[in-house]
């Protein structure tokens, strides 16, 4: 399998009253039932301590269960297996791509159907060819590969129930262009943020559109030597069908995007989708000072892009970690802006 495998398990289902699929992977994972996503969440199973827990998420997909179905989920490399940490290592937890399901069906007449992952899975290469925290992703809407059997693992991976808040799209921005001094076409998003960039694709098969990611501009020109060497970029290539395309395995930190391959870029194309953990506010700051009220914006949109599924010093460069000395300088405040605890 090359680039970031897809489990496929297709099934009939008659007379479903409930149904109910529990799911983790090593590394991250993004789930489909009959072509439509499972549930809202973003870089789910999360960052785990793989040393002593795996979280295992739940979702209810009554509503999705038809008569034949096709269960798919790609696993992309995330913290488990990328690149991470200040000396760029691979392979840290392990380096296979494993997925593990359970899809428990409740009929109409109260029996009970289980669906596990076993050897009556497929695997195939998906359209991610890369997956990375620090320099994105790669991927290629053309590709079309054989299907294969699933080798099964014996792991001793502790498995917990999932109750941290969920990676979710917390705020929707809209961009403007920018033509700088360089030609260069840039998506300014008005605001520093952590998450990626929906586009819709128009582009015909065989053509690809580049993003590069950036927080600053210099004499009005993409600036980014202050990511050191992560990438931080999207590369796709189209199959010529018209529809919204995202990232599935990274985030980026970021208020700038300069794009690449399109003759014209359309500002209306794109939409920047702000990812964090879904916390509760907990507190609204408003005086008649402009700029305390700027500050304590500032102080939100920085917990906001940190607090993703862990705190961490950035959302950008690579480093991303969870630094107990940083998050602590910001820990009262944080518990003050929202509800933490849960």
């Amino acid at each position: 399998i090359e680039g970031c495998p897809a489990f496929i398990k297709e099934f009939q289902i008659e007379n479903c009253k409930k149904a109910t699929l529990e799911i983790t992977g090593l590394g991250l994972y993004i789930a489909f039932l009959n072509d439509e996503k499972i549930g809202d969440r973003y870089l789910t199973p999360g960052c785990n301590d793989y040393d002593a827990y795996l979280r295992v998420q739940s979702f209810d997909v009554t509503h999705m269960i038809r008569s034949n179905n096709c269960l798919r989920v790609v696993v992309g490399n995330g913290w488990y297996k990328g690149r991470f940490g200040m000396t760029s290592r691979e392979n840290i937890w392990g380096d296979k791509y494993l997925l593990g399901a359970r899809l428990t069906i409740l009929h109409v007449d109260g029996s009970e159907s289980i669906l596990e992952t076993d050897d009556s899975w497929q695997v195939e290469s998906s359209v991610i060819r890369e997956s990375s925290i620090y320099d994105g992703e790669v991927r290629d809407d053309t590709i079309h590969s054989e299907r294969k059997s699933c080798v099964l693992a014996e792991t001793e991976y502790l498995l917990e129930e999932d109750k941290t808040p969920p990676v979710r799209c917390v705020e929707i921005l809209s961009p403007t262009l920018i033509v700088s001094p360089k030609k260069e076409q840039i998506l300014d998003f008005g605001q520093n943020f952590a998450g990626v960039v929906r586009f819709h694709n128009r582009l015909p098969k065989g053509e690809k559109i580049h993003m590069l990611f950036g927080e600053v501009l210099q004499e009005g020109c993409f600036y980014r030597d202050n990511l050191r060497d992560a990438k931080a970029e999207f590369t796709y290539t189209s199959d010529g069908v018209k529809k919204d395309i995202e990232p599935w395995f990274t985030y980026y930190g970021f208020r700038y995007v300069k794009v690449e391959g399109l003759e014209k870029v359309s500002a209306s194309d794109f939409t920047g989708l702000a990812l964090s953990s879904d916390l509760k506010n907990t507190l609204k700051v408003e005086t008649d000072s402009p700029k305390i009220n700027q500050l304590m914006k500032n102080a939100l949109w920085g917990q906001r892009s940190n607090f993703l599924d862990v705190p961490t010093d950035c959302p950008q460069r690579n480093e991303r970690l969870g630094w107990t000395a940083d998050t602590q300088v910001f820990a009262e405040t944080g518990t003050f802006f929202a509800n933490t605890m849960k």
